[in-house]
């Protein structure tokens, strides 16, 4: 038989279980019921962006509008007859005072909208102060709302990244030119079609710069700047490759299609938020299009280049020094290792660079069968720029992508490929909400003159006495 004190341990013991089960069943009930908590508040946070936000931003962006026509109506009125005799007249006011009342109202708009969206976003960060309150701190961040970005602002996918902003290289690298005789303004067909006009591959670190000196410049898409600014990097098992990439057509393309849609499936301004649970990556929600094909040719360039990078420039004890040294026949330098990846990959080599460029700064890994590339076989839903003329500049997401590889050296290397490009545009406007309301220090009370009946508003913002 047991005795006592064993029946008092089990006793205990058993007690002291019943105990820890009860807290256990209590502190899993607590968690549930804060996750429940966490979840309608998020909720909460959706509703106020969707219900009040949103309709408080298109309405500011209806009235920010509104108000810069106005403006830019008053500003041209006053510049064409502020100098005549007798300004302002009579006739003039009667052109001048409904805009200043006009200016006035849609000035109230904005202030109206703006606090719509103060007031929203203050409790919005109420509602998260009590979500902070209910989620342990060793649990907090795997229950972090995702952001709609995986890299920055408006793609990807996963939760935001925290951390410390990094510093990008100031200057894209861009895939290496053709060789100069590939070019117009040489001589060559290509130079008797354009009676010897000069275009040439240009020679820059950010394609803002292209078509903006005497020289040509080339079509490009590049790492978008906003994207790549808001990249924070503390994932320690993620290699980020701080150089900003571009891809930099061989040729422009020939042709150009464009087209415009309705934007009836979203609200930009609030995706833009970053607070929709839905993570817009649908082409089919970017309606506004941009559709060209590219030629990339490197045919010319294996007349110049071989395993060892420029012909002639191997100094090893091999055949290759018995190959004459020949001047480089790229118009920027080219080093030797861009050149041996031209030789082993052809026009492989120009869209590297494209897939660099569109799948970001950890993009790059080793394949087992293709070694250190950038193509994946799929696609990151990043924001690039597209710049395609001075005046021809986009942000884009690239939704269709198409190579056709037209011929090939004894190796199979490709060395002329047509590309097929769709790139679905981001909607342009103000940098931010609420970009351009201040306008000036008129009155937004109703009130549409100053004394003397001279209209309030004037160029500038100033009151008229």
């Amino acid at each position: 038989m047991s005795s006592q004190a064993d029946y008092t341990n089990a006793t205990t013991a058993t007690q002291s279980a019943q105990e820890k089960a009860t807290n256990a069943r209590k502190a899993a009930k607590k968690i549930a019921d804060n996750k429940a908590k966490v979840k309608q508040l998020n909720d909460s946070i959706n509703a106020i962006t969707r219900v009040q936000i949103a309709p408080a931003t298109t309405e500011l962006k209806a009235a920010e509008k509104a108000l810069n026509n106005y403006k830019d109506a008053y500003t041209a009125y006053y510049n064409a007859h502020h100098t005549e005799p007798g300004y302002p007249s009579g006739t003039d006011l009667l052109t001048l005072n409904p805009l200043s009342s006009y200016i006035a109202a849609q000035t109230a708009v904005v202030n109206s909208s703006n606090k719509k969206i103060k007031d929203a976003n203050a409790t919005i960060t109420a509602i998260k102060s009590q979500i902070a309150a209910l989620i342990p701190s060793k649990n907090a961040a795997k229950l972090k709302p995702k952001s709609k970005g995986g890299f920055g602002p408006g793609g990807g996918t996963g939760p935001a990244p925290q951390g410390e902003s990094k510093a990008f290289s100031k200057d894209h690298k861009y895939n290496a030119p053709m060789v100069s005789s590939a070019y117009f303004g040489v001589e060559s067909i290509q130079s008797d079609v354009l009676n010897n006009n000069h275009v040439d591959p240009g020679n820059w670190g950010d394609a803002s710069q292209a078509w903006k000196g005497v020289n040509g410049g080339r079509g490009t898409i590049q790492m978008d700047k906003k994207f790549i600014e808001g990249i924070k990097l503390s994932d320690t098992s993620r290699k980020f490759d701080l150089q900003k990439y571009g891809f930099k057509f061989l040729y422009n393309p020939t042709t150009v299609s464009m087209a415009w849609g309705l934007m009836s499936y979203m609200d930009p301004t609030y995706e833009a938020t970053g607070t929709d649970p839905f993570q817009v990556v649908s082409t089919g929600l970017l309606s506004s299009t941009v559709q060209f094909e590219l030629m990339l040719n490197r045919i010319a360039d294996f007349d110049y280049v071989n395993e060892y990078g420029l012909r002639g420039s191997n100094t090893s004890n091999t055949r290759e020094d018995r190959v004459p040294l020949v001047k480089s026949p790229y118009p920027p330098s080219v080093t030797n290792a861009e050149l041996k990846e031209i030789y082993n990959k052809g026009t492989m080599y120009d869209l590297e660079y494209f897939f660099k460029t569109v799948n970001g700064p950890d993009g790059t890994f080793v394949s087992a069968l293709n070694g250190s590339t950038s193509d994946r076989a799929w696609l990151r839903p990043s924001i690039v720029e597209l710049h395609l003329g001075n005046s021809m500049r986009y942000r884009v997401r690239i939704s269709q992508f198409a190579v056709n590889h037209i011929m090939f050296n004894s190796r199979m290397v490709p060395i002329l490929s047509t590309v097929s490009l769709t790139c679905s545009r981001f909607n342009d406007g103000p940098t931010a909400a609420g970009a351009g309301s201040t306008v000036g220090s008129y009155s937004a009370s109703g009130a549409s003159y100053g004394a003397n009946n001279r209209p309030l508003y004037q160029p500038g913002g100033t009151n008229l006495p």
